[in-house]
């Protein structure tokens, strides 16, 4: 009798894989009393959802390899990195301005230091910088010596 359930039109695709892994999957499947193409569809779907965002470098390289880049990630590794940057150098010319005794020459570069920095967390993303109170106490302060 042909199969009638939800996927009787899906077409058939056959896969290599470990016998015994494949052994394990049809028992595990069988005592718990699914149907192996649903758990397949949920892993493949999975599968799906967390690569969807990636790009394909290949025709980029000399070699035949495959670059691939988490686009996500990335950038949120990205905002990391100027944001940690940034806060340290907040910290040091702040910490250099502090001094009574610095002279006006000096401290006028270290105000342009300080103008460098907060133009560069302009690229970072407004979410980004909000979730930082640290960052926004030290950009405080860094305003305070404009202002």
């Amino acid at each position: 009798m042909p199969w009638r359930g939800p996927s009787a039109g899906w077409p058939i695709k056959y896969v290599r894989m470990d016998p015994h892994k494949r052994h394990q999957f049809e028992t595990l499947c069988k005592a718990m009393g699914v149907r192996e193409y649903e758990i397949i569809d949920q892993v493949i779907s999975k599968w799906i959802r967390e690569n969807e965002n990636q790009y394909r470098l290949t025709s980029y390289l000399v070699a035949p390899r495959q670059v691939t880049i988490f686009a996500d990630k990335v950038e949120v590794t990205t905002e990391r990195a100027i944001l940690a940057s940034v806060k340290s150098e907040f910290r040091v010319t702040l910490r250099i301005l502090a001094n009574p005794k610095l002279e006006e020459g000096f401290r006028s570069t270290q105000k342009t230091r300080l103008e460098n920095a907060l133009r560069r967390i302009r690229n970072v993303s407004h979410e980004a910088r909000a979730r930082d109170p640290e960052l926004q106490h030290l950009v405080d302060q860094v305003e305070a010596q404009f202002g």
